[in-house]
C-alpha cells in the first residue's frame, strides 16, 4: 500500500468510517482544523481578478494556518474531489512553494506531490475496498459513484486500477407470452 493509501485509511479509521461509507470532506477539513472559505465569500464586495476566478480550490497559508479557498459554483462531485485534494495536501504534510499562474487554480506542488495528493484523495474518498465490496454486491459504476458522491470517472480510475470491477448497467427485458 502506497504512503498516500496508507494515510488515507488511517484517517477514514481515525473518523470511523468503514470501508463502504461515503466521506464528506467538511467533516474532514473541520477534524484537521482547517478553515473553508468559499470563493463567493471572498468575492463579495471586492472585485477579483479573472484568474483568481477560475479556481476549483486553493490552499493559502498565515503561518501554521491553513485556509481553503473553493469555488463553490463548482459541480458536487468535482467540489468534493477538489476539497479531499486539497486536504490530502495537508495530510501529507506538504509544504507548498509559491503559487503558480493561479489561472490553473493549485498551488505549486512538487509533481510527485500532486500525484500522492490525488491518491490521497482518491483513497479518502473512495476506498478500494469499499468499491470491491460494492461491485462483488452487482453495483454498477453509476450506482458506487453516487453513493461515494463521486464521478463515474473517478470510480472507472480506481476499478481499472485495483481490478474490481462493477456490474455492467441491466437492461431490461420484458417476456412477450404467445398464446
Amino acid at each position: 500500500m502506497q504512503e498516500a493509501e496508507h494515510v488515507a485509511s488511517q484517517v477514514r479509521a481515525e473518523l470511523g468510517l468503514a470501508p463502504t461509507d461515503p466521506l464528506e470532506p467538511r467533516e474532514l477539513a473541520e477534524s484537521l482544523g482547517i478553515e473553508l472559505l468559499p470563493l463567493s465569500a471572498v468575492r463579495e464586495g471586492r472585485e477579483l481578478s479573472d484568474k483568481l476566478t477560475d479556481i476549483q480550490s486553493i490552499t493559502l497559508f498565515q503561518g501554521p494556518h491553513r485556509v481553503i479557498v473553493f469555488n463553490d459554483t463548482e459541480v458536487s462531485q468535482r467540489l468534493r474531489s477538489s476539497l479531499a485534494h486539497e486536504r490530502a495536501h495537508a495530510l501529507l504534510q506538504h509544504t507548498p512553494s509559491a503559487p503558480k499562474d493561479v489561472a490553473g487554480g493549485r498551488q505549486l506542488w512538487a509533481d510527485d506531490s500532486e500525484i500522492a495528493a490525488d491518491r490521497c484523495a482518491a483513497a479518502l474518498l473512495v476506498p478500494r475496498e469499499g468499491v470491491a465490496a460494492l461491485a462483488r454486491r452487482g453495483e454498477t459504476v453509476t450506482r458506487i459513484a453516487d453513493h461515494y458522491g463521486v464521478s463515474e470517472r473517478l470510480i472507472r480510475a480506481i476499478t481499472g486500477q485495483y481490478g474490481a470491477q462493477p456490474a455492467a448497467p441491466q437492461a431490461v427485458v420484458k417476456s412477450k407470452k404467445r398464446t
